[in-house]
């Protein structure tokens, strides 16, 4: 059982709920938001974005939840993926520190892969950005790519990811129509939309590659190319 936690219905699991039902795996969907917690049958955790910071328990308290089951995973040595807000938790979780940047990233921007890794054929290529927070990584942590800020890391039994692979054309425009990041970063909403149309199959493809090949290494399920 995979459970995917929601801490805002902002960022719901897109492409990541794809990536498990092509895989026939069983998931439930952990809205946090609302007080929901992972079942005891659990095995692994995917945390997803939210407009939250990490460090905001004190207006958010579900955030201390999400962490302690950070915690809980990686200390029984149960995957655990974390994407932007889900990243910064992890650090923030496992002895790091999440803290607001002194300007957001935004866009589609180029990864560099860093250090070896069984998901650097999947990383290539660009990815969207979309967060005014980043992170220290925590004792221990191994940086595997970046684009500015960190991208890619892994600490124990849990993977970070900054950007954003759930993403798809839709999900894109709502962000894009309520976010106040675009403008303070300098970028045009319309540009970016129209780069991510003209290769929309593309980059749902890598997407739906990158999260199946965490799913298929860390979880178990068939075997894919990037």
């Amino acid at each position: 059982m995979i459970s995917v936690v929601e801490p805002d219905p902002f960022c719901p699991p897109a492409l990541v709920a794809e990536a498990i039902d092509a895989r026939g795996l069983c998931w439930e969907l952990v809205r946090s938001h609302i007080g929901e917690a992972p079942s005891a049958a659990s095995t692994a955790l995917i945390i997803m974005g939210g407009r939250q910071g990490a460090y905001e328990e004190d207006r958010d308290p579900t955030l201390r939840a999400i962490k302690q089951w950070i915690r809980d995973f990686t200390d029984a040595g149960k995957p655990v993926l974390g994407i932007c807000l889900g990243a910064q938790l992890i650090a923030d979780a496992l002895g790091g520190r999440a803290f607001k940047a002194d300007s957001p990233e935004v866009g589609l921007l180029p990864v560099e892969i860093v250090a070896d890794d069984p998901l650097a054929p999947f990383l290539a290529g660009e990815w969207l950005f979309h967060h005014q927070d980043t992170f220290d990584l925590p004792l221990g942590a191994e940086l595997k790519a970046s684009a500015g800020f960190p991208a890619v890391f892994r600490v124990g039994s849990a993977t970070a990811v900054q950007f954003h692979p759930e993403v798809t054309a839709d999900l894109l425009g709502t962000w894009l129509g309520a976010s106040k990041l675009v403008a303070a970063a300098g970028v045009a909403a319309t540009d970016l939309t129209s780069c991510w149309a003209g290769s929309d199959a593309d980059r749902t493809a890598r997407g739906r590659a990158l999260i199946g090949a965490w799913i298929d290494r860390e979880v178990g399920g068939p075997a894919t190319g990037p």
